[in-house]
Parts: C-alpha cells; structure tokens; sequence
C-alpha cells in the first residue's frame, strides 16, 4: 500500500495480532468473530495515523478519504493545531527566558515543560517555533487525531531534517520507524551539517500523549536518544506523570520547568491579567466582558486577581468562562466569588448544571464525540446514537448538545457540519470522571465497529429520546 499506508503487518503489531489474521478477515465475507480484536481494529483504523488504509480497494473496511492525512509537506500538516494556539497568546516570557538560558548555557540537552492540562503547553510550544522558524523541526502528538505513535514521530522528524539538510540517507519503512537507531544516524547527519554557532532544536509536544504501545519496555519513549549529538536540544512538553517521568533516561544535560512552581506563580498571575485585558480590547465579546465587570463595581485588576485565582493559572478555564462571564451567566458578584475553582470541578459544576445524569440520551450524543477522535459529520451521531433511541433526528441531536459549544470545535465540510471535543482535558474528564459516559463510550465502539464492517448491529436497549 502506497503514500505511508498502515500496512497489515503494521495494524497487525498495533492490535497485537499477526499479519495472516488481518489478512484473512480483510478477505472474508464471513462475519468476523473475534469481536474485541475487530473493535481494537476499527478503532485503530478510525483514529490511526493513516486514515486512508485500503484506499483503492474493494473492501468492507475502506474508509472516507474526508478523515485523511497525508504527511507529504510535513510542516503543512499541523498548521491547522498550530495556528489557533497562535491566537491570542500572551506572556510565558519567563518560561521562553529559561529555556533560551539552557539552550545558551549548554552544547546540547533536553528542556521539559511540565504542567496540567488547559496550562497551555502546546500554546507554549506553537509559540517557540512561532518565534524561531528557521532552527526547529518539531512533532505534536495530538491523540484526538491518532497522531501520537512512535513510528509517525520518527518518520516525521527523520524526514523533516532529511529534507531541511540534504542528507542522503533514505529511510526503510518496514525497519527504520520501529526502533531509534536510524534517528541516531539522521541526527548525527543533521549535527555534522551544522556551523559551530548554530543549533537544531526539536520541539516535541504532549509526550504524555504518546502512544508506546509500539515499543520496548524500558526504552525512551519514542525511542527519544538517550545521549544526543553536539548542538542539538529537544524541547519537550508533557503533563506530570510519575511513570513517565521515571521512563525517561537522559545521559545528555536535562532540566524541567514546572508551570505550577511556586516561584513562577506571580509572572503566571501577570499572564492571566494580560490575558484579559487583551480580551476585553481585541475579542468581539470584550466590550460586554467589560460591562459586566462594571456592574460588579470591580476594578479592572481586582477583576483579574479574582479570576487568577478560581482558574489556578490555568488557560483553558478561562477560555471557556470569560465568555459566560461577557453574556452574563453571573450576574452577581456573589457568584463570582463562587465560581468553581479549577478546570476540573468548572466541568464539574457545567455538567451538573446541564442535569446530565437525568438524561441517558444526551450522555450517548457527547459520549460519541468523545469516543471518536476525529470531526464527526452530525448525521454520523444520529446514525450512531440511533442504536440507543428511536426516531433520531438532527434536530434532537444539535438540541442535546446546547449548552456544550464552549467544549466544541465546529467545522463545515463541504454541506455537513462536523463537531469535535475542542480539548483533551475535557475528553478525560469524561473517561475519567464520568463512569456513565465511559460505559456509553464502550457502546459507541460497538457500534462504530458494526458500521464499519457493515454489519447488521446488535439489538440494543432503546431509550427514551430527549
């Protein structure tokens, strides 16, 4: 299969089974029996790194080329993740501070950025290679997309520099994306193709994100080298994980910078403050955000102080409730003083307010849009939310999903409308925090892996609509 296909011997090493029993159900027009390995399967196809498996051949399991991504131009292929956390960035001068400090004060290294989700790590990173375009190749593992294995890492940084330093190496596919040494010969080549002023900096995000299910044990994960060549740094972001974190192994110098250190929590406090004042001057929405702040009899920068400390310095709350604040969802200062502190209990409080337990329908719609990684076309959630209720239509789908737009990406394609969780840390939430959404979610695979394989689906339990 052509233009960096998932090849059987490839899904096979994904699903941990083997290339003769993805070959045989690919070819049989029996009904596949396994049926934990074939929703591990279509599951892999759905949300996998190379959404055009089997394009061009006859087959029950062909996708929609709608949901492909070809890494011909692999700078191209994350601008649409780039660009928006471009916008309306602010501040993290210390943190750049630090890091161009380490990249200065040592001839190689790795520098880790650390934080919860909503911090703004990935911002941070779009923003570095934002400011220094010309000596940076990076790679965002982006988990709501399925670009997060380690074959996809190596094959787009090798190529990155292959491409940027003339090197004449050329990779094997089936050998050089499945361990880190032909990394380790692409950055020696890289290093020797350096002045002895310059330097390459890889930019790596979301390492917790990273799927190592491709991996050794004990390894780096994403076979990141362990001792890198002279001139060369990574600058990594990932949330705080104990077991990753005690994963990696660095001979080269290694520093982390916590976002939520004590130390950095009045430069975090400025961030926030700067942050708002830019909304309320540039957002369409800031104008009324400041009237309300007038109504509450507030200076601007008790406002500020305030909102620092319900979201703990954290970028994503205030995305989502500066605009409710603007609209007026709190009238009061009272309830100012009581909004949730924290990304996870303003979940919390939202779902609660959307009286979400009360409702199995609406739990089966958002859980379809967590459970699929990708945009989903809405008559794709009433097709499959039509396997928990009867009479499913558009209507009573856009209808339960009111009052979750903030959590939402939408996009048009072409005459559909697609809609996307618009942020990881919410997605975890709800396989996390929500035991009736999870339930849902392994549901939902069931029945996307009846879709896929055009099967007739299996009766469900039917609910009441909406």
């Amino acid at each position: 299969m052509k233009d960096h296909a998932l090849t059987q011997t490839k899904l096979a090493e994904r699903v941990k089974s083997s290339q003769p029993v993805m070959s045989r159900m690919i070819r049989s027009r029996e009904p596949f029996r396994d049926l934990d390995l074939l929703i591990k399967i279509c599951e892999t196809l759905a949300v996998g790194d190379y959404k055009q498996y089997l394009e061009n051949h006859d087959s029950a399991l062909a996708l929609d080329n709608r949901s492909n991504i070809r890494y011909t131009d692999w700078t191209n292929s994350f601008k649409w993740f780039i660009n928006p956390r471009l916008e309306g960035f602010v501040g993290r001068e210390f943190v750049f501070q630090e890091i161009q400090g380490f990249f200065d004060s040592k001839d190689r290294g790795y520098f880790t950025v650390v934080g919860d989700p909503g911090d703004g790590k990935s911002a941070i990173a779009a923003n570095y290679l934002n400011q220094n375009p010309k000596q940076n190749s990076f790679f965002f593992n982006i988990r709501s997309g399925g670009h997060n294995t380690t074959s996809s890492f190596l094959e787009s940084t090798c190529q990155q520099l292959i491409k940027r330093y003339g090197l004449s190496l050329k990779p094997q596919p089936d050998r050089d994306w499945t361990d880190g040494s032909f990394m380790q010969r692409v950055l020696a080549g890289a290093e020797a193709k350096l002045d002895h002023d310059n330097k390459l900096i890889l930019v790596v995000d979301a390492l917790d994100e990273a799927d190592l299910t491709q991996q050794k044990e004990y390894t780096n994960p994403l076979y990141l080298p362990q001792a890198i060549p002279k001139n060369i740094y990574f600058l990594l972001t990932r949330r705080r994980d104990k077991s990753l974190e005690e994963r990696l192994r660095f001979d080269s110098p290694s520093k982390t910078l916590d976002l939520k250190n004590p130390r950095h929590q009045s430069d975090v406090m400025q961030d926030v403050a700067k942050y708002i004042k830019n909304y309320i001057a540039a957002d369409s929405d800031g104008s009324e955000l400041q009237q309300q702040i007038n109504k509450f009899g507030l200076a601007l920068d008790d406002f500020c102080l305030k909102l620092y400390e319900k979201s703990q310095g954290n970028f994503m709350y205030l995305t989502l409730v500066l605009p409710e604040i603007a609209v007026g969802s709190y009238q009061d200062l009272d309830t100012i003083d009581h909004l949730p502190t924290g990304l996870i209990n303003y979940y919390n409080e939202h779902w609660n307010l959307m009286k979400m337990d009360e409702n199995p329908f609406k739990i089966y719609v958002i859980a379809t849009l967590a459970k699929v990684y990708r945009p989903v076309p809405l008559q794709e959630v009433v097709r499959y939310v039509s396997q928990a209720a009867t009479d499913v239509t558009e209507r009573m789908v856009i209808r339960a999903l009111e009052g979750w737009w903030q959590f939402l990406h939408c996009e048009q394609n072409g005459q559909e409308f697609c809609y996307q969780i618009y942020h990881e840390s919410f997605r975890d939430y709800l396989f996390n925090g929500k035991a009736e959404v999870a339930s849902a979610c392994r549901e939902v695979g069931n029945w996307i892996a009846d879709s896929l394989i055009s099967r007739d689906p299996r009766k469900r339990k039917s609910l009441p609509p909406s």
